[in-house]
């Protein structure tokens, strides 16, 4: 039988022993707040990605696309756009609270603020 279809069932027997929408049931095992993504227009991409860089250098960091920045409870990853002069950032957190703090300190550093 194929994996797909054993979820599925056994999406359904959850449903059905929890009587919950399946919108509540995945709310409570979402590990993270909603995903925050966003654009910024820049011309120097390169010089931002190395401020990044430095500014967040006691986070563990991959350079496999972009920058991404891991700490305990938050990571985020800004990369570069191929085809404009963008820096796309998405940022998790455990919390709604700190996704909006560090939201906010990534938006200000980016454009300069």
């Amino acid at each position: 039988m194929d994996s797909g279809v054993i979820a599925f069932l056994t999406l359904l027997q959850i449903i059905s022993k929890e009587g919950k929408k399946v919108s509540e049931i995945v709310k409570d095992l979402t590990l993270y707040a909603k995903p925050v993504q966003l654009s910024f227009p820049i011309e120097d991409k390169d010089a931002v990605l190395n401020k990044i860089k430095g500014k967040y250098s006691d986070g563990k960091q991959d350079f496999l696309d972009g920058v991404t920045v891991e700490y305990p409870n938050w990571w985020f990853n800004l990369r570069p756009s191929n085809t404009e002069p963008l820096l796309k950032l998405t940022i998790e957190a455990d919390t709604e609270e700190l996704l909006q703090e560090k939201t906010k300190e990534l938006s200000d550093f980016i454009a300069g603020k």
